[in-house]
């Protein structure tokens, strides 16, 4: 099992706790980090990691030239998130791959994803997205379950390099007149055209508790908790946070200081309003928003102590009755 993850020297804490989450649950793999501007610090954090853990670890560095031509248009992503189109020229000798964000925790384990038959004409495989952004669904010409989070990818790198899929991505995000391919998991969805392997939901759950996903109603599905969104767990309480700091301890002495920032005006306040409108769609008794209360207390009340309690999702009794789809 190869799980390759990638970032700038913002996201090093990422890495590494991504690594230490994943090799604990997968003792058998091996990982390649992309990094970009990393500093001298985070790069000795990671081999001590590298050596406490006893796993194998390749880091190859990448300039960053040769992504600032890349237009990235979304508040929370940096032109690091488009390392991994580059993987099929930097890992040339690389087979099966996983991608995986930086941003992600693993917590179990991930032979679903590695063993996962991707079809002749499929280009990759990926969770389907809960919540895919409504304009860039209709400028894809996608409907909901077509459109795929890219934060957990399973490809082949020849089949990548075969139809040029790094190269033309890259091309793409250069250039000015595609306003709307905001980040480069807008750009893959594009050139998948809907098709690919749907992995389930479990490998790829979103760190949102009010947002239905079906993960929830079998705990010991959940492989991957993602933190799609600012703030990171290492920033600032989040919900599943609590999980990343239980992964996080055993190498909580190796981990980079933390760079404080403050949350940008823009990101309080669609924090605020999505708090104003859940808990006014709570008040009026709506049923979405009633059962996303109860997913949220769910996870707060069970499956987050019992993950902690026993390491395992397996231990994590499921919610009575299961949680229904609001829409």
């Amino acid at each position: 099992m190869h799980i390759v993850t990638a970032s700038d020297d913002t996201y090093a804490i990422g890495v590494m706790v991504l690594i230490a989450s994943a090799q604990r649950h997968n003792p058998q793999a091996r990982f390649t980090v992309l990094t970009t501007g990393w500093q001298a610090a985070s790069v000795a954090a990671l081999e001590a990691m590298q050596a406490r853990l006893g796993c194998r670890l390749d880091r190859i560095d990448v300039a960053a030239d040769r992504l600032e031509r890349l237009n990235i248009r979304r508040a929370h992503l940096s032109r690091a998130t488009a390392l991994r189109l580059l993987i099929p020229d930097l890992m040339p000798e690389a087979g099966r791959v996983i991608y995986m964000d930086c941003d992600m925790v693993v917590t179990g384990a991930l032979d679903d994803a590695w063993r996962a038959r991707i079809a002749e004409g499929q280009l990759l495989a990926a969770v389907p997205c809960p919540t895919p952004t409504a304009d860039v669904c209709a400028a894809l010409g996608l409907q909901k379950g077509s459109y795929f989070n890219a934060g957990l990818l399973v490809f082949d790198v020849d089949t990548w390099r075969r139809a040029e899929i790094g190269r033309a991505g890259l091309r793409k995000l250069s250039d000015p007149s595609n306003t709307w391919l905001k980040g480069d998991e807008a750009t893959l969805n594009a050139m998948c055209g809907g098709i690919f392997r749907k992995l389930p939901s479990g490998l790829n759950v979103y760190a949102n508790e009010s947002v239905f996903q079906p993960a929830f109603n079998r705990p010991d599905s959940i492989r991957v908790i993602h933190f799609t969104i600012t703030p990171k767990p290492w920033m600032s309480p989040r919900p599943f946070g609590a999980i990343w700091h239980h992964e996080a301890a055993p190498i909580s002495d190796l981990l980079p200081p933390v760079r404080p920032r403050p949350m940008p005006l823009r990101a309080r306040l669609r924090h605020w309003n999505g708090a104003r409108r859940f808990w006014m769609g709570w008040a009026a008794q709506k049923p979405d928003y009633r059962e996303a209360f109860r997913i949220r207390r769910y996870v707060r009340d069970t499956l987050v102590p019992g993950y902690l309690a026993h390491g395992s999702m397996a231990a994590v009794p499921p919610p009575a009755p299961p949680f229904t789809d609001p829409a």
